[in-house]
């Protein structure tokens, strides 16, 4: 029998899998301090996909600020073997969602010019681009800046 993986609000009995998800990133990783903090803060919104429990599939962090509309997309992280299931679809709708109801303007991130996957999923999901920043990764990889404003029309369903 398959189980569905599931899309929840990360909670700290999951440090330990964000933790071994971020070294699977290849550079500029969050620390164990600092998802830690993420937890714990009320301006951070930290996602888990979950097969089973204990066994985290994928996250995504959000920092939010008191002085911007915009909640700014820190990291998505997919284990390899749950690419191309659409777990990092389904944590972009969570983090949409709550952005929405918090009356966000909208998303923003960065991603590398080379991840020529996730910037064709963040493209499909309605983001453009709003800049570039050579040399932003620790390696040297330059980045994406991509937005994607929230439209006074739209809805959550």
């Amino acid at each position: 029998m398959s189980v569905t993986p599931v899309c929840r609000v990360a909670t700290p009995d999951d440090l330990p899998a964000l933790v071994a998800l971020e070294a699977l990133f290849p550079g500029d990783r969050l620390s164990r301090r600092s998802l830690a903090a993420a937890l714990q803060r009320r301006t951070s919104h930290v996602w888990v996909v979950e097969a089973a429990p204990g066994e985290v599939l994928a996250n995504l962090v959000c920092f939010t600020r008191r002085d911007s509309p915009w909640w700014r997309i820190y990291s998505v992280v997919v284990h390899p073997s749950g690419r191309g299931k659409g777990h990092a679809r389904r944590l972009m709708a969570a983090v949409s969602d709550a952005a929405l109801r918090a009356g966000a303007a909208g998303l923003r991130l960065e991603v590398r010019e080379d991840n020529a996957a996730a910037r064709g999923l963040y493209a499909a999901l309605g983001f453009t681009v709003r800049g570039r920043r050579p040399g932003y990764y620790d390696d040297g990889a330059a980045a994406v800046q991509l937005q994607r404003p929230f439209v006074a029309h739209e809805r959550l369903d």
